[in-house]
């Protein structure tokens, strides 16, 4: 068997004519000792394959350290990991879990190229993209917080004080105040929500990352007031948003942090007793501006006149006569308005309020509260209509009148005679309802009674008189009525009627006409009493 030459042991210097190699002490046998030289020969340097050999393992003793970030190219997915190249005939390991975006799709395919860092270099190489996201980020968010630079975030989850925020693959912190101009009620409207936000603390050491949206929308809406305060004017139409309901009035946001006031008076034609009945935070209107107070920065809005006058046509709607049953509304010294329509009230005057009361009782003046409250159902009658000042005059409806029926009104004028019912008794006279929305008034001297009778007991609540009217103003509301000038009315027209029927018999005598009288008196007076 022929022994073959390793190509890099040394030759022998007698086998070629060339010397410049230098001789390796290996190369020599036992039976050739070394030629003699006048100095000891110095030890060989290396190959230039050995130097490439040693820097390579350097290299990769570096790149593929713990910590160290390197790139390579997808050849393989798995159902748990995902295999990369990464040169230097070397595969590495990257979890799949890793590589899958939010809609659960994976993000990379074979051939892709992809950027890791070493974790583990234990039996096989172990990536992951975490770490170097994380590095880019902080690099990122760094130079955000340097310059004032927004950065864009989605907010992940609602924690104690505020939200967790995630920008570029790094968990921050919102607190509430700073999530919004004004706090929601209900903090799951932001979740899995992407926005703006200014960067107010970072420290990527300590993992400190603070954020703030409100800021940047403080800046905007300074940016928008000066535009929108040029637009509020008396009788502008703006649109607005309620960001808040007290029990007076909506405050409504016009735009740039502009806010107006909407009383609950001006919300609706309709009465409403609490905003928060028709109104809710968040709620998108119109209003007009009604007033605007430069020197108090205060702005007064309503929504009446968008919703129409409900007065138009008011005369059409409601005739003199008409019956209807509405609610109260509001109670004053002087009468009840009672809804007939959205927006569109009548008065009843307290003096038609009696019919209200309780029956039985001593007569006697009540007021308007005692006799009726807020929310209660009502029979009216309509007595007069004045749509140019807004006035409808109501009265209390008999009882036997119908919802819808038209009832014509007692109109009265000085020397009529009219029979009706005690209302109430007061100290200086005698209070006679004979129709609705008719009342008058006999005074103590017109009643035909003894100085120092007891009125209360004479004439008692619902004791049917019959008066004279003797002064009535043109809206019927001042009647003044005179029972003895009824009664003196009866004795003239029983004379003039006993003439008569003397003058057909031929015969007079004074005790005939003395009987007239007695029969006459004693009616009246039988009357007053049983009244």
């Amino acid at each position: 068997m022929t022994d073959q030459t390793d190509p890099k042991a040394p030759t022998d210097p007698s086998s070629s004519s060339d010397s410049s190699q230098p001789e390796s002490p290996e190369g020599q046998t036992a039976s050739s000792p070394p030629a003699a030289t006048a100095t000891t020969a110095a030890p060989s340097a290396p190959s230039h394959d050995d130097f490439a050999k040693l820097l390579a393992a350097s290299t990769a003793a570096r790149r593929y350290a713990k910590g160290a970030v390197v790139r390579g190219t997808v050849v393989q997915i798995g159902e748990t990991d995902v295999l990369v190249d990464v040169g230097a005939k070397s595969e590495a390991l990257i979890a799949r879990a890793e590589l899958v975006g939010e809609d659960g799709a994976l993000a990379v395919k074979v051939g892709d190229s992809l950027e890791g860092t070493v974790m583990s270099v234990d039996g096989s190489i172990r990536l992951s993209r975490k770490l170097v996201a994380s590095s880019k980020s902080k690099e990122m968010l760094m130079e955000a917080f340097k310059n004032g630079m927004p950065v864009q975030g989605r907010v992940t989850a609602s924690i104690k004080g505020g939200y967790e925020v995630q920008v570029a693959g790094v968990r921050g912190f919102c607190p509430f105040s700073q999530i919004d101009l004004r706090r929601q009620e209900d903090p799951n409207v932001y979740f899995n929500k992407t926005f703006v936000f200014q960067i107010k603390e970072y420290d990527p050491r300590k993992r400190n990352l603070i954020l703030s949206r409100r800021a940047l929308l403080e800046v905007e809406q300074k940016k928008q007031e000066a535009e929108v305060r040029s637009r509020i004017t008396e009788g502008a139409v703006l649109s607005g948003t309620v960001v808040s309901l007290m029990d007076f009035g909506a405050f409504v946001d016009l735009g740039g942090g502009v806010q107006g006031l909407l009383h609950v008076s001006e919300i609706s034609h309709t009465r409403v007793a609490k905003p928060s009945d028709v109104l809710t935070a968040g709620q998108t209107l119109d209003v007009k501006v009604l007033r605007v107070d430069p020197k108090k920065g205060k702005i007064s809005l309503t929504r009446k006149p968008l919703e129409g006058d409900p007065w138009d046509g008011v005369s059409q709607r409601f005739k003199q006569g008409q019956v209807l049953t509405a609610k109260v509304v509001r109670v004053t010294e002087f009468g009840a308005f009672v809804e007939l329509a959205p927006g569109v009230d009548g008065l009843l005057h307290v003096s038609e309020m009696s019919g209200l009361a309780a029956p039985g009782g001593p007569g006697g003046k009540k007021a308007a509260a005692d006799l009726t409250k807020p929310g209660t159902e009502i029979k009216v009658q309509v007595m007069k209509v004045d749509e140019a000042k807004r006035r409808i005059s109501l009265g209390l409806a008999g009882e036997t009148a119908a919802p819808g029926e038209k009832v014509p009104v007692v109109q009265v004028k000085v020397g009529d005679v009219v029979i009706g019912k005690v209302d109430r008794v007061e100290k200086f006279g005698v209070f006679l309802r004979f129709g609705p929305g008719r009342t008058g008034m006999v005074p103590n001297s017109e009643l035909g009674t003894q100085r120092g009778a007891d009125h209360r007991r004479m004439f008692p609540a619902g004791t049917e008189l019959k008066a004279e009217v003797i002064e009535a103003d043109p809206a019927g509301r001042k009647i003044r009525l005179s029972v003895t000038k009824a009664m003196g009315r009866e004795e003239r027209e029983a004379v003039d009627r006993y003439r008569k029927d003397a003058t057909k018999s031929g015969t007079s005598s004074f005790s005939t006409m003395a009987d007239a009288f007695a029969a006459l008196k004693k009616t009246s007076s039988r009357d007053g009493e049983t009244g």
